[in-house]
């Protein structure tokens, strides 16, 4: 098994995620295209919950390049640091991104794999591709490339998710599932007196995309729990 820690890791590894059977981590959809034989499985998240776990990790982890971001800012609340023109980008509809994208991926990896770019270059270019706003026909791409995958799970399911997917590749049934990144549990513990319903609604105004997308997510999860029960019935 091989891991993409971040999306601009990918193009690097490219020859070991092209001969490793599971690949798993954060990239841009486009990018699996460049795997043979995929099948494709993900997990949605609510995006406000994602937005807190974004705004605290880059506080906890006080070594991340944008944590030094925030100070020097003086960004100090998480609607600043979700409308900020740069940092945004953590969290603005970035999950309809992550799925939503489209653009020629494969011309940049023949032309890294030729010669012909850097992998810098190669990373730049993907970056410029990758970080477009998100509109509705992205959002519509996204959708229509969960309802592909494999297995669509949602974040507050994820044992469960994990379980599906065993099951999907045929898989023997692993340890449970243990996070990783994960914000401490007394950080986790004061989140009902730190976002009070006002900051929780304006980040739902921030990514109307992802909230879109969660819920669409929830619903195939809802349709294909119905479909297992039928078949156990029938």
């Amino acid at each position: 098994m091989a891991r993409v820690r971040l999306p601009p890791d990918f193009l690097g590894q490219l020859a070991t995620l092209r001969s490793t059977p599971i690949v798993v981590g954060h990239f841009f959809y486009p990018m699996t295209r460049l795997l043979p034989d995929r099948s494709i499985a993900t997990v949605v998240r609510d995006p406000v919950e994602r937005a807190i776990s974004v705004w605290e990790y880059l506080h906890w982890q006080t070594d991340h390049h944008d944590h030094q971001r925030l100070v020097s800012r003086d960004i100090r609340t998480i609607e600043q640091f979700a409308e900020d023109d740069f940092l945004a980008g953590h969290v603005r509809d970035n999950q309809t991104r992550l799925l939503g994208v489209e653009y020629d991926v494969e011309a940049i990896a023949d032309a890294l794999q030729a010669g012909d770019l850097e992998l810098a270059d190669a990373n730049r270019l993907a970056a410029e591709s990758e970080s477009v706003p998100a509109d509705a026909a992205m959002l519509e791409r996204a959708k229509q490339r969960l309802k592909r995958m494999e297995v669509v799970g949602i974040t507050e399911e994820l044992a469960e998710f994990v379980r599906r997917l065993e099951l999907a590749l045929g898989l023997p049934p692993g340890s449970p599932v243990e996070t990783d990144n994960a914000t401490p549990a007394a950080t986790v513990a004061r989140r009902p007196q730190a976002y009070d319903e006002s900051t929780r609604r304006r980040l739902i105004e921030l990514n109307p995309f992802d909230a879109e997308l969660h819920a669409f997510a929830r619903e195939l999860r809802v349709g294909e729990a119905m479909r297992a029960e039928g078949a156990k019935d029938a």
